[in-house]
């Protein structure tokens, strides 16, 4: 007894340092989120069919997600956490020092090469530290953690951005980051899986791959082009974009528990299908937004906001199927195929902006929205799920 009570100790104490790594790196992400669009439109003046090939560029190490996970798989996940985080934390950090596009380009792929790798691995060490038939709440929860923490950076800048310069902000959020791989590296080794395998494609999980991939591109639509059409199209400032995402992360931070929940007691097919049904609406309503009424806009990108919440259920139906040997290799195959639309989409919206509008890239959205509607009909009513230890 004396044995199961000190690793409970052991496992509540490395579940904590996961909670303070991801809340390090996420208020220092909700800092550069908040004044990413407007540095690069008022510092580096770059056009719209650029801003779509940084967006492109920035997300190749996303495409590559398998494959740098996979080179990596002689680290414990513990300390590729760790890793991930510093990485992100030196790009953001040198970014505010870019004097013009090509400089913004190598910057935003050394912090994306550890924001993936992240993504990739802080989701698994989640899962595997939760108790069995209850990673859905603990995704949930970690996602109300990384939200809160979010909200703090973001208010930061609401209150003392405009007395900053870009480049002491961008050095704040690096900061904050580093310090989220000292909490990262305590983590006990053995946490984790495993990394057995350098790359993993199996037909068994090519469900999870089709979803990962299609909801790559509504992704990019949202986390990029809706801030950036706000400041180029509405012309709405850094201060309110700010607040927006603020209170955008506010409302994720009351959901994202609930979402967690809900997925796991309802299932993955049915939490996926609200969520695609609502995007599809949500998108279709951007269209008819005249440029004159932001608020308006902002409503439409909070509501999204809160449908992005149930995208756990993606994640949830990989632990369901996926045994622990081979989670964290799925998830970054996933990743993986997240990416292939996460680097397209951006070019092609980019391009589509420019020449046709912004309006024609959420019509592109409601149909892709409709085809991962149709992918997630395709789980199981009861899926069948894995036990923890495999």
């Amino acid at each position: 007894m004396k044995g199961v009570g000190s690793e409970n100790i052991a496992a509540r104490r490395d579940w904590w340092r996961l909670v303070a790594a991801t809340v390090a790196f996420f208020f220092g992400f909700g800092i550069y989120s908040g004044v990413l669009a407007n540095f690069l439109n008022e510092t580096l003046h770059l056009e719209r069919l650029q801003l779509g090939q940084l967006e492109a560029l920035r997300e190749v190490p996303g495409l590559l997600a398998a494959g740098m996970v996979g080179a990596l798989a002689w680290l414990p996940e513990p300390r590729l956490a760790a890793l991930a985080t510093a990485l992100t934390g030196l790009g953001v950090a040198a970014l505010g020092h870019a004097q013009n596009f090509a400089q913004a380009v190598a910057y935003s792929i050394l912090a994306s090469a550890g924001l993936h790798i992240w993504l990739t691995v802080q989701p698994a060490l989640i899962m595997v530290m939760a108790p069995a038939h209850r990673q859905g709440y603990r995704l949930g929860l970690m996602n109300a953690y990384q939200s809160a923490a979010m909200l703090a950076g973001l208010a930061f800048v609401v209150l003392v951005g405009r007395w900053l310069a870009f480049s002491a902000e961008f050095g704040i959020a690096g900061a904050a980051m580093l310090a989220g791989a000292l909490f990262a590296v305590r983590i006990s080794r053995d946490r984790g899986g495993g990394l057995q395998r350098r790359l993993l494609f199996e037909r068994k999980y090519a469900l999870y791959y089709l979803l990962s991939l299609l909801d790559g591109g509504r992704r990019q639509v949202i986390a990029t082009f809706n801030v950036f059409i706000l400041v180029r199209e509405f012309g709405v400032r850094i201060e309110w974009i700010a607040f927006m995402l603020l209170l955008n992360t506010s409302l994720m931070l009351l959901a994202a528990r609930h979402a967690g929940a809900w997925t796991d007691r309802v299932g993955e097919r049915r939490s996926l299908s609200v969520y695609y049904i609502g995007v599809a609406l949500v998108f279709a309503l951007y269209t008819q937004v005249p440029t004159g009424a932001p608020i308006l806009f902002c409503l439409l990108y909070a509501v999204d906001n809160l449908l992005f919440t149930l995208a756990v259920g993606i994640t949830t139906y990989a632990r369901h199927v996926a045994s622990q040997r081979d989670l964290s290799s799925t998830l970054a195959m996933g990743l993986t195929m997240n990416h292939v639309t996460a680097v397209t989409v951006p070019l092609a919206a980019g391009w589509i902006w420019q020449h046709l509008g912004y309006q024609k890239i959420y019509l592109a959205g409601v149909g892709v929205a409709l085809l991962a509607l149709l992918a997630c009909r395709l789980i199981p009513p009861a899926v069948p799920k894995i036990e923890l230890r495999a």
